[in-house]
């Protein structure tokens, strides 16, 4: 089973393999320390979300309502939040923080300053007012409530602490806020304890910079403050250790609570009605409302809790499979405060940890490309985030894995294997190119898998073509290396229009002799496959004529000159040439080395036809299967014999092939060698005509074969028993 996933040429090479791990792994922590976090958004986020903050320990929110009804501008409702938070206080609360922007003093407004106990059924609540004149809204609050109450930079024109201390004595008047006329930086002292910076930064994160991810941990910002005196209250180390700079400021990162839009009293996550804090005279404290904020840090929230007015882009809309709604100002800075006294921040593994995982992905990318199929190894950078994915779902709160690097790890294992895999495929192509004829490679390669061609029966015309008195040649040339530098040379300009330009199929080279053939497959026909093979022959018995007359002459050969020209006296070729079925396919044992090819009496028969032109003037000799399609292409045909050759039982006609222009194919000489052949097999001894100077040879070998009695007059054929 398995051994369908294996590469079919696995590289086995442990430093080669080493050598890409190195390189993958090198890359992939370089990616990390660059990249940080940057390209990783999409998994952290995703896996921040799921493991989403379930209960405040630390803090809770208290927030407009329904109660206040909507003709109580947030202006006007100041009294309200400076008596919500003298109870808090009085509760027991750590610190509290209005996440509020205050303006100038309006001296002609009217302010809330509490809910009456009477009310009408069907009006809305009934509010006690106070004049603007010479009141001051946060003025209930004591000294000590005073150092732990917080408050967002106001918007007051001009940035200098003088005027803006002295604009906020109109809030809080002069007994918690003095203004120190000779020692001026007394008032900035002042300011820096009240005033917290609730604004939010972000990091450059490329595709994904559009959400807010980090609390400030800057000395003015809100979570150092609040966090300090609470933990200070409750003997607690806050984690204010910051492990990224955001906007050139120290920050970290949040984790998150699910988007809070519904008031609840549960303890778990409180966020409390503004109304239920500031009754005129019949506030009583519960043991639930004294529950939810004791000993924590409230956040006064002066919108309700489903107002588009202060939100924030945070995972909790953006990322994969969040529940897309935003989070209020106030819950976030809510969710900061309890991430930094929980000390449970989203940050990156330990190092050792993320070399780890990075050197793991790069052992996957390399060793699976090296051992597994293709399709299989192009998994492997998939299977690497699918793990470093899921690493940030459970490994919290170091959660923010180096997902990205590690896929790039794998990737780049997988394709420096691929790379050497198309390398050495590219190489071992070369081979298959050089030792393996296109067709068959084309043919064998449409077959995918464990599926083969398997061997079957195919018409087929064949061809052999073997140099004449080749043991002459070797003899000659006495070295092996000058017998493999002219085979070559020889070959190479006679056979390679054969396999190009005539679509041979090579079978095989066998010393000095060459097989092709021309099987009858997919859409080709057999009278198609025997003009492409008779032309062939005509071009090599034209091509051979012409290397044996030039040989003498051919400057390029490295074989001595007169050795050339003794070997061009005598040197020569036939060519077979006939058709039939043959059994094409895979001649080897199974799990060993195999050859590609074909047998069958056709190939036979194209030897002993082969061979017998050394008997008659002519190059190529053909069977008289190919006559009537050698007429159609216009090739001039010469009746020889009918034969019997050695390994067959039935005789067959044998034709000389050649072009007409060749005078030997002359109509009158081919009439006059027909007409001599019929009167000679009818036992006579007939004249030899004048014109047939040519054929001697051809009667010298029909009358030794009638001398020694070859001739069977009830077949009209010849015997011939030898090759």
């Amino acid at each position: 089973m398995l051994h369908r996933f294996r590469h079919p040429l696995p590289i086995r090479k442990p430093l080669l393999s080493g050598i890409f791990i190195f390189i993958a792994f090198s890359i992939g922590v370089l990616f990390d320390s660059k990249m940080e976090t940057r390209f990783d958004a999409f998994f952290h986020d995703s896996a921040i979300v799921h493991t989403a903050r379930d209960e405040w320990q630390h803090v809770s929110l208290v927030a407009l309502d329904p109660g206040i009804p909507g003709f109580v501008s947030r202006r006007q409702a100041l009294p309200l939040y400076a008596l919500a938070a003298q109870r808090l206080f009085g509760m027991g609360a750590s610190a509290v923080f209005m996440d509020a922007v205050l303006y100038e003093y309006d001296h002609r407004t009217s302010y809330a300053m509490c809910i009456e106990e009477y009310q009408q059924d069907g009006l809305p609540n009934q509010f006690r007012w106070q004049a603007s004149a010479n009141f001051v809204p946060f003025d209930n609050l004591s000294e000590a409530q005073f150092q732990r109450f917080f408050i967002a930079r106001p918007q007051f024109a001009g940035n200098d602490d003088f005027i803006t201390i002295n604009l906020l004595q109109n809030y809080f008047g002069e007994t918690l806020l003095p203004v120190d006329f000779f020692q001026l930086e007394n008032n900035t002292q002042q300011l820096q304890r009240l005033i917290a910076d609730a604004s939010v930064h972000k990091r450059s994160e490329g595709a994904f910079n559009a959400s807010f991810r980090w609390m400030n941990l800057a000395e003015q910002a809100v979570i150092p403050k609040v966090t300090k005196l609470h933990s200070e209250r409750l003997k607690l180390t806050p984690d204010l250790d910051h492990t990224e700079q955001c906007e050139d400021k120290p920050c970290k990162r949040i984790r998150f609570s699910l988007p809070k839009q519904q008031f609840s009293e549960r303890p778990e996550q409180p966020l409390i009605p503004l109304s239920e804090l500031v009754s005129c005279s019949s506030f009583s404290v519960t043991p639930e409302l004294q529950q939810q904020v004791k000993d924590r840090v409230v956040i006064l929230q002066l919108t309700e809790p489903t107002e588009a007015t202060d939100i924030k882009v945070t995972p909790m809309l953006s990322a994969f499979a969040s529940p897309r709604q935003f989070i209020s100002g106030p819950q976030f800075l809510a969710d900061a405060v309890e991430t930094a006294m929980q000390g449970d921040a989203p940050v990156r593994p330990a190092l050792g940890q993320r070399l780890l995982l990075i050197l793991m992905s790069s052992f996957i990318g390399v060793l699976l490309a090296a051992y597994a199929r293709t399709a299989i190894a192009l998994t492997a950078p998939l299977l690497v985030l699918t793990g470093g994915w899921l690493l940030c779902f459970v490994t919290i709160p170091a959660q923010l894995w180096p997902v990205t690097a590690s896929v790039a790890s794998a990737a780049i294992g997988t394709v420096l294997i691929l790379a050497t895999h198309i390398s050495l495929g590219t190489a071992k192509a070369k081979l298959m190119a050089q030792y393996i004829p296109p067709q068959i490679r084309s043919l064998l390669l449409k077959y995918k898998g464990d599926k083969k061609f398997v061997h079957k029966h195919i018409d087929a015309v064949i061809l052999m073509s073997d140099i004449a008195k080749y043991s002459n040649v070797t003899s000659e040339l006495k070295d092996p290396a000058y017998v493999f530098h002219l085979l070559n040379q020889y070959f190479e300009e006679t056979t390679l229009s054969t396999q190009n330009q005539y679509s041979g199929w090579l079978e095989s080279y066998v010393g000095d002799m060459v097989c092709f053939y021309w099987p009858v497959h997919q859409d080709t026909t057999l009278i198609a496959q025997q003009h492409l093979a008779l032309r062939g022959a005509v071009d090599m018995a034209r091509r051979q004529q012409h290397f044996f007359n030039t040989l003498a002459k051919n400057k390029t050969f490295e074989i001595p000159a007169e050795t050339l020209t003794s070997i061009s006296g005598f040197i020569g070729a036939g060519i077979g040439l006939t058709s039939g079925q043959v059994m094409m396919g895979n001649l080897g044992p199974q799990n060993g080395i195999q050859k590609f090819g074909c047998l069958g009496d056709p190939l036979n028969l194209a030897s002993r036809v082969e061979s017998l032109t050394r008997y008659f003037n002519t190059e190529i000799l053909i069977t008289e299967d190919l006559v009537k399609p050698a007429q159609e292409l216009e090739l001039a045909v010469r009746f020889i014999a009918n034969v019997v050759v050695k390994g067959r039982n039935a005789p067959i006609g044998v034709y000389a092939l050649g072009e007409r222009s060749d005078p030997r194919f002359a109509p009158e000489k081919i009439d006059a060698w027909v007409g001599w052949q019929k009167t000679f097999h009818e036992g006579t001894a007939p004249p030899w005509p004048g014109n047939l100077e040519d054929f001697t040879l051809d009667k010298a070998t029909l009358e030794h074969w009638q001398e020694q009695g070859l001739w069977d007059a009830q077949q009209a054929c010849y015997l011939l028993k030898e090759k």
